[in-house]
């Protein structure tokens, strides 16, 4: 089966002392995943950084096979 998401080594800091670091998650194409814990650990910021919202500070992203870091700008942006 084909990843839908793919993440290596990931980290992601903010300027108030937030981080986050996945070192591997694969989400198969069809699979379905819940992300739970407490407010503050991430959540959000995970999926931001998997739609693009966010850039990581190390790591790579790839969405149905391509890297997120590719698809920067307008091509990034497009709304199917």
């Amino acid at each position: 089966m084909t990843n839908a998401v793919h993440i290596r080594d990931l980290r992601f800091a903010r300027r108030d002392g937030f981080e986050l670091s996945v070192a591997e998650l694969d989400i198969t194409t069809g699979e379905q995943l819940l992300l739970a814990g407490p407010s503050g650990c991430g959540k959000s910021t995970l999926l931001n950084l998997i739609a693009g919202l966010l850039d990581p500070d190390a790591g790579d992203i790839m969405v149905g096979g391509e890297s997120m870091s590719t698809l920067r700008g307008a091509a990034g942006a497009r709304v199917p």
